[in-house]
């Protein structure tokens, strides 16, 4: 059995600072290479070598160097389900992001809307059953497919000091949309395709979607079907257009004018136990 968390809480979280100023003051993003970061050197365990030598993104994604971000155009090619990381929220030094950690969520960010507008992603969710967040009624996967690609969302990803059986947890829809991360955990020992499942799943989340409706769990499994199916050709397509979210990371984390903001609400938390993603990792 899922262990399946809801709490109703509030969160007052005043003149948060979102520009990460121990992170800017201490220099310690280096200087990207005219190429790009080489994950192989980066991420050694950023994807399994048990994925099987047929999954040509996994492969590729292991390799991943020598790609130059001016020549993209990556929301021409994958214009579906646009999501912005706006920020990494760290509130205390002791739980801020390493710059590597950094780069494994943006490669995460460009799966997920990779699979997203995949062909697959539609024909894969149709084969799943999605309700209402109530488990009232049937609702169509075309409908919940509909809802995903045709939304526009903005987030913040923070480190918390979660409780012991808790991987992850966000807000379920509302303005301030958030997902926390554990404080704990050294995201580096794992891989970038697992990354990119357990973050589809909070996505949904914050799009408002309830465990009850089984769509967390039904896209993360659809984005690990979608990636690990890629065609030399999906491959190829993808390579030419990305990194997106490694550039515009790039540019956001060295951007001293960030303002800082105030989050004031009444928020649904939904929690993600170990045990959801425990096979991923």
């Amino acid at each position: 059995m899922k262990k399946l968390g809801l709490i109703l809480c509030f969160l007052f979280v005043a003149s948060c600072t979102l520009k990460d100023e121990f992170f800017y003051q201490n220099g310690i993003f280096p200087s990207r290479p005219t190429h790009g970061f080489d994950r192989e050197d980066l991420f050694p365990n950023r994807l399994k070598s048990n994925m099987g030598a047929s999954e040509n993104m996994c492969i590729m994604l292991r390799h991943r160097r020598d790609w130059n971000p001016s020549t993209i155009d990556f929301k021409s090619q994958y214009p579906s389900f646009n999501i912005e990381l706006l920020s990494f929220n760290n509130l205390d030094p002791s739980k801020s992001f390493t710059w590597q950690e950094r780069m494994m969520f943006a490669d995460a960010l460009e799966l997920i809307v990779y699979a997203i507008n995949h062909p697959l992603f539609e024909e894969k969710m149709g084969l799943k059953a999605f309700y209402d967040n109530d488990l009232t009624h049937i609702v169509p996967s075309a409908k919940i497919v509909k809802s995903i690609r045709n939304t526009k969302l903005t987030f913040i990803i923070a480190k918390e000091d979660l409780d012991k059986n808790v991987l992850a947890q966000a807000t379920v829809g509302g303005f301030h949309h958030m997902i926390w991360f554990r404080s704990d955990t050294d995201y580096q020992q794992y891989s970038v395709l697992s990354l990119a499942v357990v973050l589809g799943h909070e996505l949904t989340h914050n799009l408002g979607f309830l465990h009850a409706s089984n769509v967390p769990y039904g896209i993360q499994d659809v984005i690990l079907e979608v990636i690990r199916e890629s065609s030399k050709q999906d491959v190829t397509i993808f390579k030419d257009n990305t990194p997106y979210y490694e550039d515009s990371f790039l540019q956001r984390v060295r951007d001293s004018s960030s303002k800082a903001r105030s989050l004031s609400s009444q928020t649904l938390i939904q929690e993600d136990s170990h045990k959801d993603f425990g096979d991923l990792f």
